[in-house]
């Protein structure tokens, strides 16, 4: 093999090796990419879920409220029980939803 034709090899080896280079660089800042943008989803959706378990909470407790009230007060008519018992079912399937925090 003279020097020309090893000159040769040298330069296509290296050509070849630097195009697949950047092309794992690419797919390297790709996947980089696509996990920070799943990071940042999955951010989004926790601070949404912590936002609805906050109202939720502060719901329950103004139900709580109106339940005491409404014990306190004279007689319902079968309207405003119904209306009442069909809220608190609602806002204890809501908080079945969102599992409440371990100690």
């Amino acid at each position: 093999m003279g020097i020309r034709e090893w000159w040769h090899d040298r330069v296509y080896y290296w050509s070849t090796n630097r195009q697949l280079l950047r092309l794992l660089l690419r797919k390297v800042d790709r996947i980089m990419a696509t996990q920070a943008e799943i990071t940042q989803a999955l951010t989004d959706a926790k601070s949404t879920l912590d936002k609805v378990a906050g109202e939720t909470g502060a719901l329950i407790i103004k139900i709580g409220a109106l339940e005491a009230v409404i014990a306190a007060g004279p007689a319902l008519s079968q309207e405003l029980q119904d209306a009442v018992a069909a809220v608190v079912a609602q806002a204890n399937a809501v908080d079945a939803l969102c599992p409440d925090p371990t100690p």
